[in-house]
């Protein structure tokens, strides 16, 4: 199963086209701050970022072969209510974004990922997003894909 998780697109819908022209995956997922409409986002499921117009869920729960990941922007809750959320909905991931800043780390056995921007990255990094898959064997990876345009 592959997933692709992107952040912080602020409008550039050829970014996005990019993506989806370019790379094929069974769910795809933005952490916020796309500034896109539902329609503009097409196969992505959005929540809402601290720059977005249009209403999203703050937060969703999805479940990718019965794998649970918690997927917000990142401006609204502290590690400590990420933790705790993911912990009710009974999550292996926590995937945010806001930071523009990639990052892949585990704490108290919960995978905490920030794809990175997809348009306006910081702290010297390039422009990306990530692939993750999940095989039969409940082996998870993650791959962060760099985008030159």
């Amino acid at each position: 199963m592959k997933v692709i998780f992107t952040s912080d697109i602020h409008g550039k819908k050829e970014l996005l086209n990019y993506i989806l022209e370019n790379y094929e995956a069974d769910y795809y997922y933005d952490c916020g701050d796309s500034q896109l409409t539902n329609k503009e986002l097409k196969e992505f499921y959005s929540v809402m970022g601290n720059c977005d117009y249009e209403y999203f869920p703050y937060y969703r729960v999805v479940n990718v072969d019965d794998l649970n990941i918690l997927i917000t922007h990142g401006h609204l809750y502290t590690q400590n209510d990420l933790i705790k959320l993911s912990i009710i909905n009974n999550c292996k991931i926590i995937v945010t974004g806001h930071t523009h800043i990639k990052k892949l780390e585990m704490k108290d056995n919960i995978y905490f990922l920030n794809p990175g921007s997809v348009s306006k990255p910081r702290g010297g990094n390039d422009k990306t997003f990530v692939i993750m898959e999940y095989n039969e064997d409940k082996k998870i990876s993650f791959e962060f894909i760099k985008i030159s345009l």
